[in-house]
């Protein structure tokens, strides 16, 4: 009895001893109930649903009151309140922000990873390019996470591959990518993840970085609603993209170790033309959502006068649609094209490399009330080019091939949600060489900007330190003239009044030092020869002295 009072004893106190701790991760985290971070979990005292249910919503609302960030700049229109935590609408071509809401606060992108995924593969691969699936590229997949069935030893095209990323969301296929087009590049899966990193910080990202290719969760794995407009922007250019997005459903044919074909769908319901949410103007996007990252939707958008990006991260459910086309009929109904070619005076600019060159803004904004910075850096001399692989060949393979259900010859098919429409109204076949007919964006590589050019730039202009557009431009011979200038004056006096000043001080000076030289050298001889004389009359005296003396003493 007396070891088993001891034992209890011991048994007590260790229980004790770790009771502090117990109630310090319970401060700290989550509990399974909901309890809000900071708040202790007190035995008897849980939450009820409908308590966290209104304490959800009451987050939701104070988020949603929040003021956009656009809102603020004098003059511009009031934009809508929406219940994402970020939100930008960006013009593709330009890059002018015509709508923003803590655009450049960090969030966890979840699926809409995929369209840097994309991007960077149709600028690394071609449409007929092995996809192969390994046991790395299966093996992480957990039970809800979305993916297509594939298995270890398959392979599939790029251009099959890429409609399962985009399409279906499949993370096992955007892995797939990633390690395929990253072993084409000489390396491996983490060749291709540094790839997208790069990619993005060209793009002019700031705020983002990429630990995977399909947006599963990862601290280390975020962005920012501005970045995924420059992301949306320069994958909108290639043709291949706007193709891929022109199918609502597309099949994956037979492979040997799978008899039955893999049936696809969109996601995105604002491209469905049956769905409640369908926009006429859409022409892109991609969906995503992780229980860390909320709702996040990309979007891209066409009018047949701009072309618009629309981003919201952090967001609830189908709300996302609501405020993003809350964001599009703002955006379309406030704002129009200011051409610059006619309008910029700088001297600095010898010519802008497109006549096109534009800037966004809202009526009662005047092109004198912009700043302008210029950025003297070929690498971005022009946002829109992107590294093209020929769009038409994508193209091409699919006029080859109806049977695949590429634009132009679409399956029909039914979503689980929504049965799936035609191709959206104005997706058309681009003519080889040419225009996109709808996005009016070039594809000729020959037109697209030359950033290795001498003397090319970026200039950027800004109203209230908001963007309103970017444009490529030639700098003028005065600008490099200017330039010269300015280095010389490193080796100078910045100021080169102030030099002059110091020099006509310092004159007068020399002019009063000169005489005060002199003076003071004669007045030093005068002393010297004064001594002289005094010592030359003393041995005299004494002299004299010695010989009277002498005289004496005879």
């Amino acid at each position: 009895m007396a070891v088993k009072k001891i034992l209890t004893g011991i048994l007590a106190a260790v229980v004790l001893a770790a009771s502090p701790s117990i109630s310090a991760l319970a401060v700290a985290g989550t509990d399974a109930a909901g309890t809000e971070e900071g708040a202790q979990s007190v035995p008897g005292q849980e939450k009820t649903p409908e308590e966290l249910a209104a304490e959800e919503e009451a987050r939701k609302n104070a988020i949603y009151e929040i003021v956009p960030d656009s809102n603020n700049l004098p003059g511009w229109p009031e934009g809508p309140k929406v219940h994402a935590a970020s939100a930008i609408v960006m013009d593709m071509e330009s890059g002018a922000v015509l709508y923003a809401k803590a655009s450049e606060e960090q969030h966890f992108p979840a699926s809409i990873t995929k369209l840097l995924t994309t991007l960077v593969a149709l600028e690394v691969g071609e449409p007929d390019d092995t996809v192969a699936f390994t046991e790395d590229s299966v093996s992480f997949l957990e039970y809800d996470d979305a993916n297509i069935g594939m298995i270890p030893g398959e392979q599939i095209s790029l251009r099959d591959a890429l409609h399962g990323v985009l399409l279906a969301s499949a993370n096992e296929v955007s892995y797939a990518v990633a390690e395929s087009m990253g072993i084409k590049m000489g390396g491996s899966y983490q060749t291709f993840i540094d790839r997208m990193n790069e990619r993005a910080m060209s793009l002019g990202c700031t705020g983002s970085h990429w630990v995977n290719a399909n947006g599963l969760h990862d601290d280390g794995h975020y962005t920012t609603a501005h970045d995924m407009a420059r992301i949306a922007a320069a994958v909108y250019q290639h043709e291949a993209f706007r193709s891929l997005m022109g199918d609502l459903s597309y099949t994956i044919g037979p492979t040997p170790q799978q008899e039955e074909p893999r049936e696809l769908w969109q996601n995105h319901r604002m491209l469905m033309p049956d769905n409640e949410y369908y926009y006429e103007y859409c022409r892109g996007g991609k969906t995503g959502y992780t229980d860390q990252s909320g709702t996040t939707l990309v979007t891209m958008a066409d009018n047949g006068q701009m072309h618009l990006a629309a981003v919201v991260l952090a967001d609830y459910g189908i709300q996302a649609y609501e405020d993003t086309r809350a964001m599009f009929e703002y955006a379309f109904s406030h704002f129009t094209k200011v051409p610059v070619a006619d309008k910029e005076s700088s001297e600095d600019i010898g010519r802008f490399q497109s006549e096109d060159a534009y800037v966004v803004l809202p009526e009662g904004i005047d092109f004198a009330q912009l700043e302008s910075q210029i950025t003297e850096d070929a690498a971005a001399a022009d946002l829109r080019d992107v590294p093209l692989n020929p769009g038409e060949d994508w193209h091409a393979v699919k006029k080859e091939e109806p049977a695949e259900g590429q634009p132009g010859e679409n399956p029909d098919g039914e979503n689980t949600e929504n049965p799936a429409g035609d191709v959206p109204a104005g997706e058309e076949a681009l003519p080889e060489g040419g225009e996109n007919p709808v996005a009016g964006i070039s594809r000729n590589p020959s037109a697209a900007a030359a950033p290795s050019q001498t003397g090319s730039a970026l200039i950027r202009y800004t109203y209230e330190g908001q963007e309103v557009g970017h444009a490529a431009i030639l700098l003028s011979q005065s600008y490099f003239k200017k330039q010269e200038a300015e280095e010389e004056v490193e080796w100078k006096p910045a100021d080169t009044t102030a030099q002059k000043k110091e020099e006509n001080r310092q004159e007068p000076q020399k002019k009063i030092r000169m005489p005060l030289i002199l003076a003071a050298a004669v007045g030093a001889g005068a002393v010297l020869a004064l001594c002289i004389g005094i010592g030359v009359n003393r041995m005299r005296r004494k002299r004299e002295r010695k010989r009277r003396s002498r005289k004496n003493e005879k």
